[in-house]
């Protein structure tokens, strides 16, 4: 049987630098260019699928987050407005303090509160990119939650 278990809350020292916070991409969709009603703030919707990968010769932690708004017209009909893409990396200073390999050397241990920060950092940068790209837009009062952290961390999977 599987049990899926998050990995033990141990906090470190973290030093980090913001290496790069960029948006990789931008877009409405037709729908969102030809729609002239300014939507409610409450039928917006935002979906999020994060990519983090380590660069351990670099000592950089990197997140990648695609990010769709939608209009949500009910419980089952959801139309997308925009999609954003954007990419932040962070140097870890003390990687080697940090950042442990197993045993075996075969996988890194990367504890909760880095994935935690960096991906709050990601999201808040997000929060931000969304609202100049909708600025001077009739979808400009689309905001993006605070969205709680614990939410972006991985599940460890026990077998």
């Amino acid at each position: 049987m599987t049990e899926e278990k998050k990995a033990p809350d141990i906090l470190v020292s973290l030093t980090l630098s913001i290496k790069e916070c960029k948006c990789l991409s931008f877009s409405f969709t037709d729908y969102a260019l030809k729609n002239k009603k300014q939507i409610a703030l409450d039928q917006y919707e935002f979906t999020f699928t994060l990519t983090t990968q380590i660069f351990e010769n670099e000592k950089l932690f990197s997140v990648v987050i695609e990010t769709k708004l939608f209009e949500k017209q009910s419980e089952n009909v959801k139309i997308e407005l925009a999609e954003l893409k954007a990419k932040c990396a962070v140097a870890v200073i003390n990687f080697d303090e940090v950042i442990r390999k197993t045993d075996d050397k075969s996988q890194l241990l990367i504890p909760d509160q880095l994935f935690l920060l960096c991906n709050t950092l990601t999201v808040s940068a997000v929060r931000g990119m969304f609202s100049i790209k909708l600025d001077d837009t009739i979808y400009s009062n689309a905001l993006l939650p605070i969205v709680d952290p614990n939410l972006f961390l991985p599940t460890k999977i026990i077998a």
